[in-house]
């Protein structure tokens, strides 16, 4: 039986990456599930959940989102959302392990998500802010923080390596 990823993204800022390490993880043989959790701009990507099914599942809208011009209650509404989907993935047995890609916001949110799971399924997360402190971002949890160095913001020779050596967390 394949094993599926969740892969956590802003396609709206990091489509385009996330798209490339989908390509990666399906020719791994892995089962790549991604999720978007953009509001702003249009995903870069075709997602397999998309922004509108993430903040239905909290009971939001995208436009009563955006009408708020609230920062914190667009990233309160994708954590709640990616979390409740993230848990019927994990129920319905189509979770194996989850990657997140974000800078400082999309870093907040997948880990939020990455939170509410349950100690020993893996979750990785590859984030421009992973040179500080982790510990509002990981807790207690078993989250692995990889550095992506550069922004995650364009593909080049650079960035495709560094997205690639950061291997499914379920990968032997």
């Amino acid at each position: 039986m394949k094993k599926h990823l969740l892969i956590i993204a802003t396609l709206d800022t990091k489509g385009k990456e996330a798209a490339y390490i989908r390509g990666h993880v399906q020719r791994l043989g892995i089962q790549p599930v991604l999720m978007d959790l953009g509001i702003l701009g249009e995903p870069q990507t075709p997602p397999d959940i998309n922004r509108n099914e993430v903040l239905e599942a909290a009971g939001y809208h995208l436009d009563q989102v955006i009408r708020a011009k609230d920062r914190s209650i667009a990233i309160k509404a994708v954590q709640e959302g990616g979390t409740i989907l993230t848990k019927r993935l994990l129920e319905d047995k189509r979770l194996d392990g989850v990657l997140g890609i974000g800078g400082g916001t999309g870093t907040a949110i997948a880990t939020h998500v990455m939170r509410s799971l349950p100690l020993g399924l893996p979750k990785v997360m590859l984030s421009t802010v992973a040179s500080r402190d982790m510990r509002e971002y990981v807790g207690t949890k078993d989250i692995v923080m990889f550095h992506s160095v550069a922004d995650i913001l364009g593909s080049n020779e650079f960035m495709r390596l560094i997205l690639v050596r950061s291997p499914p967390p379920f990968v032997e």
